[in-house]
């Protein structure tokens, strides 16, 4: 396979598609699991005792015994709420509330990875300022009103969020890198996962 020829960089400047230094990657995977704990811990503090109203009875239902739910079906939420309710020793209904918790702190962290990649600088500088924006970002986002609803009971939004924001992430990376790429043989391969995580997110 022919690989992608890179563009050459001003003396001084890093490769925006290349690995950041291991002190940024300290503060970009600190930073990330803060957004993550902090979401998570908050869902979970006020998660739904029981089963919420709408189609959450519904989906729990299904996902009890791995069955179909309404058109068109979400059998990746079925698949992977009944995990959490095989996984956790608590009553079924709760533990696919704990699952939207969990899809919910997912896309909040791919909305600080997306922020503070998007701002990543060219030069081997390195602020906190774009890491403070990254996490408002993403509190805003899982702290708002219908995110935070939905996200603390049985419902397919909140993975339904999880997977557009690893697209949204992965598009950036994508943005990126063909800048800098002049064979986008790589970059392709980068863009059939986007779509596949697209129809995965269509038909959850």
């Amino acid at each position: 396979m022919q690989m992608a020829q890179q563009v050459e960089m001003p003396p001084g400047e890093r490769h925006p598609a290349a690995a950041p230094k291991g002190a940024t990657v300290c503060k970009v995977g600190g930073g990330g699991v803060l957004a993550f704990v902090t979401v998570f811990l908050s869902y979970c503090a006020t998660i739904q005792s029981g089963v919420p109203g709408g189609d959450s009875g519904e989906l729990i239902s299904e996902a009890c015994h791995s069955g179909v739910a309404h058109p068109p079906g979400y059998p990746t939420f079925i698949m992977l709420t009944k995990f959490f309710m095989s996984s956790l020793p608590i009553k079924p209904a709760v533990a696919a509330n704990v699952a939207s918790a969990g899809f919910g702190s997912v896309s909040a962290l791919f909305i600080y990875l997306t922020v503070e990649r998007f701002t990543r600088p060219k030069s081997g500088k390195d602020g906190a300022s774009r890491y403070v924006a990254a996490l408002c970002g993403s509190w805003a986002f899982a702290f708002s009103e219908l995110t935070w609803m939905y996200s603390i009971g049985a419902e397919v939004f909140a993975l339904n969020n999880a997977l557009v924001a690893i697209i949204v992430y992965l598009s950036v990376q994508y943005s990126i890198m063909c800048q800098f790429y002049q064979n986008h043989t790589e970059l392709h391969q980068l863009l059939l996962v986007c779509l596949t995580l697209y129809k995965y997110c269509v038909f959850q």
